[in-house]
Protein backbone atom coordinates (compact mmCIF):
# COMPACT_ATOMS: atom_id res chain seq x y z
CA UNK A 1 0.00 0.00 0.00
CA UNK A 2 1.12 3.62 -0.75
CA UNK A 3 -1.51 5.21 1.80
CA UNK A 4 -2.33 3.93 5.26
CA UNK A 5 -5.32 5.67 7.14
CA UNK A 6 -6.41 4.30 10.42
CA UNK A 7 -9.87 7.07 10.49
CA UNK A 8 -11.98 8.46 8.06
CA UNK A 9 -11.48 10.83 5.25
CA UNK A 10 -13.33 13.48 5.41
CA UNK A 11 -15.12 11.54 8.35
CA UNK A 12 -15.08 10.78 11.93
CA UNK A 13 -14.06 7.32 13.82
CA UNK A 14 -15.81 7.17 17.38
CA UNK A 15 -13.59 4.58 19.12
CA UNK A 16 -10.50 3.68 18.68
CA UNK A 17 -8.01 2.44 15.64
CA UNK A 18 -5.33 0.03 16.01
CA UNK A 19 -2.71 -0.86 13.40
CA UNK A 20 -0.53 -3.44 13.24
CA UNK A 21 1.91 -5.06 10.86
CA UNK A 22 4.48 -7.97 10.83
CA UNK A 23 6.99 -9.46 8.01
CA UNK A 24 8.09 -6.69 4.86
CA UNK A 25 6.06 -3.79 3.75
CA UNK A 26 5.61 -1.37 1.50
CA UNK A 27 4.54 1.96 2.23
CA UNK A 28 4.80 5.44 1.67
CA UNK A 29 2.16 7.30 4.53
CA UNK A 30 0.60 5.96 7.25
CA UNK A 31 -1.64 8.19 9.38
CA UNK A 32 -3.37 6.98 13.06
CA UNK A 33 -5.94 9.26 12.41
CA UNK A 34 -8.19 10.53 10.21
CA UNK A 35 -7.97 12.52 7.07
CA UNK A 36 -9.45 16.05 6.18
CA UNK A 37 -9.28 17.68 3.28
CA UNK A 38 -11.00 21.11 2.92
CA UNK A 39 -11.55 20.58 -0.77
CA UNK A 40 -15.54 21.87 -1.22
CA UNK A 41 -16.01 22.26 2.24
CA UNK A 42 -15.06 22.58 5.75
CA UNK A 43 -13.82 18.95 6.31
CA UNK A 44 -13.85 16.88 9.38
CA UNK A 45 -11.97 13.38 10.36
CA UNK A 46 -11.58 12.73 14.03
CA UNK A 47 -11.02 9.76 15.92
CA UNK A 48 -13.05 9.75 19.36
CA UNK A 49 -10.97 7.40 21.30
CA UNK A 50 -6.98 5.90 21.06
CA UNK A 51 -4.81 5.81 18.51
CA UNK A 52 -2.55 2.27 18.69
CA UNK A 53 0.27 1.60 16.39
CA UNK A 54 2.21 -1.96 16.75
CA UNK A 55 4.72 -1.89 13.41
CA UNK A 56 7.18 -4.72 13.21
CA UNK A 57 7.32 -5.66 9.85
CA UNK A 58 10.41 -5.03 7.91
CA UNK A 59 10.02 -1.80 5.51
CA UNK A 60 11.86 -1.85 2.21
CA UNK A 61 10.42 1.00 0.61
CA UNK A 62 12.93 4.07 0.29
CA UNK A 63 11.72 5.54 3.47
CA UNK A 64 7.94 7.04 4.38
CA UNK A 65 6.57 8.81 7.46
CA UNK A 66 4.43 8.07 9.99
CA UNK A 67 2.17 10.38 11.55
CA UNK A 68 0.47 8.96 14.57
CA UNK A 69 -2.57 11.59 14.85
CA UNK A 70 -4.49 12.84 11.98
CA UNK A 71 -3.73 15.14 8.71
CA UNK A 72 -5.67 17.94 8.15
CA UNK A 73 -4.89 19.68 4.67
CA UNK A 74 -6.42 22.70 3.87
CA UNK A 75 -6.11 23.58 0.58
CA UNK A 76 -9.57 26.21 0.18
CA UNK A 77 -11.04 28.90 2.01
CA UNK A 78 -12.47 25.93 3.88
CA UNK A 79 -11.27 24.85 7.16
CA UNK A 80 -10.09 21.23 7.88
CA UNK A 81 -9.84 19.18 11.37
CA UNK A 82 -8.71 16.31 12.21
CA UNK A 83 -8.60 15.76 15.98
CA UNK A 84 -7.93 12.62 18.42
CA UNK A 85 -9.71 13.21 21.57
CA UNK A 86 -7.65 9.93 23.46
CA UNK A 87 -4.13 8.71 23.71
CA UNK A 88 -1.45 7.71 21.41
CA UNK A 89 1.05 4.66 21.45
CA UNK A 90 3.49 4.44 18.55
CA UNK A 91 5.81 1.58 18.78
CA UNK A 92 7.59 0.68 15.62
CA UNK A 93 10.99 -1.07 13.99
CA UNK A 94 12.68 -1.99 11.35
CA UNK A 95 11.21 1.14 9.36
CA UNK A 96 12.90 3.70 6.85
CA UNK A 97 11.58 6.72 7.68
CA UNK A 98 12.04 10.86 7.45
CA UNK A 99 9.67 11.27 9.33
CA UNK A 100 8.09 10.22 12.64
CA UNK A 101 5.30 12.38 13.70
CA UNK A 102 3.94 11.55 17.57
CA UNK A 103 0.66 13.73 17.19
CA UNK A 104 -0.96 15.65 14.06
CA UNK A 105 -0.31 16.65 11.37
CA UNK A 106 -1.48 20.27 10.27
CA UNK A 107 -0.94 21.86 6.39
CA UNK A 108 -2.07 24.86 4.87
CA UNK A 109 -1.46 25.58 1.45
CA UNK A 110 -1.42 29.10 1.80
CA UNK A 111 -2.49 32.46 3.73
CA UNK A 112 -5.92 32.41 1.40
CA UNK A 113 -6.96 28.78 3.14
CA UNK A 114 -8.79 28.02 5.95
CA UNK A 115 -7.35 26.83 9.64
CA UNK A 116 -6.23 23.28 9.44
CA UNK A 117 -6.37 21.39 12.91
CA UNK A 118 -4.62 18.17 14.01
CA UNK A 119 -4.59 18.33 18.03
CA UNK A 120 -4.24 15.31 20.37
CA UNK A 121 -6.67 15.68 23.70
CA UNK A 122 -4.21 12.69 25.67
CA UNK A 123 -1.23 12.07 25.93
CA UNK A 124 1.31 10.60 23.36
CA UNK A 125 3.92 7.91 23.37
CA UNK A 126 6.76 7.08 20.90
CA UNK A 127 9.45 3.54 20.77
CA UNK A 128 11.29 3.92 17.64
CA UNK A 129 13.86 0.73 17.38
CA UNK A 130 16.21 -0.95 14.46
CA UNK A 131 15.09 1.90 12.03
CA UNK A 132 16.97 4.68 9.65
CA UNK A 133 16.01 8.07 9.68
CA UNK A 134 16.80 10.04 6.20
CA UNK A 135 17.01 13.62 5.45
CA UNK A 136 14.66 14.55 2.74
CA UNK A 137 13.26 18.04 1.48
CA UNK A 138 10.11 19.00 -0.07
CA UNK A 139 8.01 21.86 -0.65
CA UNK A 140 5.85 21.52 3.31
CA UNK A 141 9.60 21.77 4.83
CA UNK A 142 13.68 22.45 4.75
CA UNK A 143 14.16 20.14 8.25
CA UNK A 144 13.04 16.71 7.94
CA UNK A 145 14.95 13.76 9.03
CA UNK A 146 13.23 13.92 12.23
CA UNK A 147 11.43 11.79 15.20
CA UNK A 148 8.89 14.53 16.65
CA UNK A 149 7.28 13.90 19.83
CA UNK A 150 4.51 16.13 19.52
CA UNK A 151 2.47 17.71 16.63
CA UNK A 152 3.48 19.15 13.09
CA UNK A 153 2.38 22.00 11.73
CA UNK A 154 2.37 24.08 8.57
CA UNK A 155 0.43 26.99 9.28
CA UNK A 156 -1.90 25.90 11.16
CA UNK A 157 -2.40 24.41 14.63
CA UNK A 158 -1.30 20.57 16.23
CA UNK A 159 -1.46 20.77 20.01
CA UNK A 160 -0.91 17.97 22.35
CA UNK A 161 -2.72 18.22 25.49
CA UNK A 162 -1.33 15.88 27.55
CA UNK A 163 2.18 14.38 27.89
CA UNK A 164 5.12 13.07 25.54
CA UNK A 165 7.93 10.79 25.50
CA UNK A 166 9.67 9.28 23.32
CA UNK A 167 12.22 6.54 23.18
CA UNK A 168 14.83 5.90 20.36
CA UNK A 169 17.15 2.64 20.01
CA UNK A 170 19.32 0.91 18.05
CA UNK A 171 18.59 3.32 14.90
CA UNK A 172 20.71 5.18 12.36
CA UNK A 173 19.92 9.09 11.64
CA UNK A 174 22.10 10.51 8.63
CA UNK A 175 24.02 13.50 9.40
CA UNK A 176 22.21 16.02 7.97
CA UNK A 177 18.93 14.71 9.87
CA UNK A 178 17.25 17.40 12.44
CA UNK A 179 17.35 14.61 14.97
CA UNK A 180 14.78 13.91 18.36
CA UNK A 181 12.38 16.61 18.82
CA UNK A 182 10.83 16.66 22.27
CA UNK A 183 7.98 19.18 21.71
CA UNK A 184 6.42 19.78 18.49
CA UNK A 185 7.53 21.69 14.78
CA UNK A 186 6.06 24.40 13.88
CA UNK A 187 6.57 27.01 10.91
CA UNK A 188 4.93 29.81 9.32
CA UNK A 189 2.92 32.71 10.51
CA UNK A 190 0.62 31.58 13.25
CA UNK A 191 1.51 27.61 13.22
CA UNK A 192 0.69 26.61 16.88
CA UNK A 193 2.35 23.11 18.16
CA UNK A 194 2.55 23.34 21.81
CA UNK A 195 2.73 20.47 23.99
CA UNK A 196 0.94 21.50 27.72
CA UNK A 197 2.04 18.33 29.40
CA UNK A 198 5.73 17.39 30.52
CA UNK A 199 7.87 15.63 28.02
CA UNK A 200 10.59 12.98 28.44
CA UNK A 201 12.98 11.90 26.13
CA UNK A 202 15.73 8.63 25.97
CA UNK A 203 18.56 8.09 23.74
CA UNK A 204 19.37 4.45 24.03
CA UNK A 205 22.53 2.36 22.91
CA UNK A 206 23.32 1.83 18.80
CA UNK A 207 22.02 5.56 18.39
CA UNK A 208 24.31 8.18 16.10
CA UNK A 209 21.65 11.00 16.49
CA UNK A 210 23.89 14.20 16.04
CA UNK A 211 20.87 16.92 17.75
CA UNK A 212 18.67 16.18 20.65
CA UNK A 213 16.39 19.22 20.99
CA UNK A 214 14.51 19.19 24.35
CA UNK A 215 11.71 22.00 23.09
CA UNK A 216 9.85 22.50 20.18
CA UNK A 217 11.01 23.27 16.66
CA UNK A 218 9.79 26.51 15.60
CA UNK A 219 10.37 28.43 11.95
CA UNK A 220 8.68 31.95 11.30
CA UNK A 221 6.32 33.55 13.59
CA UNK A 222 5.18 30.41 15.13
CA UNK A 223 4.95 28.77 18.79
CA UNK A 224 5.90 25.47 19.83
CA UNK A 225 6.53 25.40 23.43
CA UNK A 226 6.48 22.96 26.58
CA UNK A 227 4.56 24.12 28.99
CA UNK A 228 5.55 21.22 31.63
CA UNK A 229 8.76 19.61 32.58
CA UNK A 230 11.21 18.33 30.76
CA UNK A 231 13.59 15.48 30.93
CA UNK A 232 15.85 13.72 28.80
CA UNK A 233 18.61 10.54 29.10
CA UNK A 234 21.08 9.34 27.27
CA UNK A 235 23.71 6.69 27.09
CA UNK A 236 26.32 8.10 25.39
CA UNK A 237 27.07 12.23 25.56
CA UNK A 238 30.12 12.18 23.07
CA UNK A 239 28.57 13.44 19.57
CA UNK A 240 25.60 14.31 20.83
CA UNK A 241 24.53 18.13 21.08
CA UNK A 242 21.43 19.34 23.53
CA UNK A 243 19.26 22.35 22.47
Amino acid sequence: MMYLYGGGYNGSVTGDVYISSTGENWNLDIVGGGLASSMTGDAVADVGGNITFDLQGMMISYMDTLVAGGLAESISPYTAQANVNGNITLYAEGRNVYQVCGGGEAFRSDENCGQPTASVGGSISITLRNSRVRFYSDERSTLLGMVVAGGISHQGIANVAGDVDVTVEDTLFDDTALGVVLGGFAEGDGACADVAGSADGSVMPGCNVKRFIRGGVVNGNASAEVFGDITWHYTLRDGLTEY
